[in-house]
């Protein structure tokens, strides 16, 4: 889940019993101000959000259009940059992106599963 409050984005994984507990773990979180850039990329079976955070870049990736459309609506109101990648450039970004996971020894090395948490670094 990604909330968006007055300073922060935080990005979050509800708990196994998080209706009964409310227990919610904080994945990572960043001030909005630290934010310096975003695009939008949707394909045929992929819509996602880049969001350029100082040096790094986080990728989002949503489970429909109207998911993506309604966080980018949220950063609206902020003084963020977000762009939409046109479909001209989208295989262009298509390969940049695929070029960044290859450089990446291991894209999902943090990646969180509900019935896991967090896998190993090794």
């Amino acid at each position: 889940m990604i909330m968006v409050t007055e300073a922060q984005i935080v990005v979050a994984q509800e708990g196994e019993k998080c209706y009964t507990d409310g227990f919610i773990r904080t994945l990572v979180s960043f001030p909005l101000s630290d934010i310096r850039k975003g695009w939008i990329v949707r394909t045929d079976t992929h819509m996602s959000l880049v969001l350029r955070v100082d040096a790094m870049h986080h990728w989002f990736f949503f489970r429909s259009e109207s998911e993506l459309d309604r966080i980018v609506m949220t950063l609206s109101i902020y003084p963020i940059s977000i762009m939409e990648i046109d479909q001209q450039s989208q295989d262009k970004t298509i390969g940049y992106i695929l070029n960044q996971c290859r450089r990446t020894p291991n894209l999902w090395h943090r990646a969180v599963f509900a019935t896991e948490g967090f896998e190993s670094d090794n």
